[in-house]
């Protein structure tokens, strides 16, 4: 037996077919998250200058931190005109595709000016290193981009 459609058959099965497929496709946009960089982005863009200045002063020490990198291991190397004692800060993980794999670390620097972090619970992926610390009542920004896990 052979089925006979005719015009106004098929044109009603096409749009309820196109209706449908709108119908999952406004569903699926609904589902998606867009983290922005930072959820205060305005203010803190007003404040780029004290930024732009951190990242002068730190370039003016004439040595920035080292970065060495083995295995799960990261190793920071403070600039040696600096006192351990004296500096103080924070590490922060930027992770650009989920801001739920950040990581926040206080610098906590042992006697010879280095400091060591753990980078195993850290997922996959490339990740921007921002240390921003104070010695001796001046401000310094350095950034570095870190792959965790892609040895």
């Amino acid at each position: 037996m052979k089925i006979h459609w005719h015009w106004g058959t098929k044109l009603v099965l096409f749009l309820g077919l196109f209706m449908l497929l709108m119908i999952g496709l406004v569903y699926m946009s609904f589902q998606q998250t867009f983290d922005l960089v930072e959820k205060d982005y305005y203010p803190k863009s007003l404040d780029y200058q004290v930024e732009i200045d951190k990242k002068i002063n730190a370039n003016q020490l004439g040595e920035l931190i080292k970065v060495e990198k083995q295995g799960d291991d990261l190793w920071l190397s403070f600039p040696a005109i600096l006192k351990p004692e004296s500096v103080s800060g924070e590490l922060f993980f930027y992770r650009p595709s989920d801001k739920k794999d950040d990581h926040l670390i206080p610098v906590e620097l042992d006697s010879i000016g280095k400091q060591y972090i753990s980078l195993s619970p850290f997922v996959r992926g490339k990740y921007t290193l921002k240390m921003n610390y104070q010695a001796d009542s001046i401000s310094y920004l350095q950034e570095e981009t870190i792959f965790v896990k892609m040895d």
